[in-house]
């Protein structure tokens, strides 16, 4: 009678643990809840791309994404000063807004209470 030292189990890989499927579920769910958009996004630039350099429509009446990208980067000191002064314009006339309707609401009678 011999005494082998090899193992017979040694080549086998450990069992992996069971993984519950709502967990699975949840993780899947997880990942296409941010997949999808992003790929839903991505095909309507492309075809929009697509579509305008197909139909050679002129970039004064749609302009592509890729013209779009390009002119923000070339031109994106000016575009950040109109839109300061866009974002002054906008709070200034928001501030006079609530100030102008609250004195008109504070110019109201007040309707007298029935007991």
């Amino acid at each position: 009678m011999s005494i082998s030292t090899i193992d017979p189990e040694a080549g086998t890989k450990p069992a992996r643990p069971a993984v519950d499927p709502r967990i699975l579920r949840e993780r899947r769910e997880a990942r296409l809840r941010i997949l999808l958009p992003i790929l839903a996004l991505t095909l309507a630039i492309g075809l929009w791309e697509f579509l305008v350099w197909y139909n050679e429509v002129p970039h004064y009446l749609i302009p592509a994404p890729s013209l779009i990208a390009e002119t923000l980067i070339t031109d994106w000191g000016s575009l950040m000063q109109s839109a300061a002064f866009t974002v002054k314009l906008t709070l200034l006339s928001l501030a006079l807004a609530i100030i102008g309707g609250s004195a008109w609401a504070c110019s109201l009678p007040c309707p007298a209470r029935s007991r």
